[in-house]
């Protein structure tokens, strides 16, 4: 699943020399780099996979917002500027999974104590 606006970017331009940069490209071109996308891939919306990144292995996971610069392995998560590797992607047993689905849904209100806060005066 590739989220939206995440981009895969297939190649990558010279940064080297004092002349001009668009000189070198017009002269030379850009540098290709297939990609490889295993199977259950995740890359979340706004994420970036730069030209470095060339194999993203089965069951990978790419937070958003992310930017990926190299190749992770496989079944792992990452997430971060520049993207690192956050977890691993476990097996759970049928009882871990209605736990997962039954936690308490998150309330922000809750987690700022913010009934604590209605009569102080700032």
């Amino acid at each position: 699943m590739i989220g939206a606006r995440a981009r895969i970017y297939t190649h990558d331009h010279c940064h080297q020399g004092r002349e001009p940069l668009l000189a070198t490209q017009e002269r030379h071109g850009v540098v290709w780099q297939d990609k490889y996308l295993g199977r259950d891939v995740w890359i979340h919306e706004n994420a970036i996979v730069l030209y470095q990144a060339s194999i993203l292995p089965d069951g990978f996971i790419l937070g958003a917002g992310s930017v990926l610069t190299k190749n992770p392995g496989a079944y792992e998560i990452w997430a971060g500027v520049p993207a690192r590797k956050i977890a691993d992607r476990k097996d759970l047993s049928p009882s871990e999974i209605k736990a997962y689905f039954e936690k308490p849904a998150f309330s922000l209100k809750e987690y700022l104590h913010l009934d604590e806060l209605k009569d102080t005066k700032f």
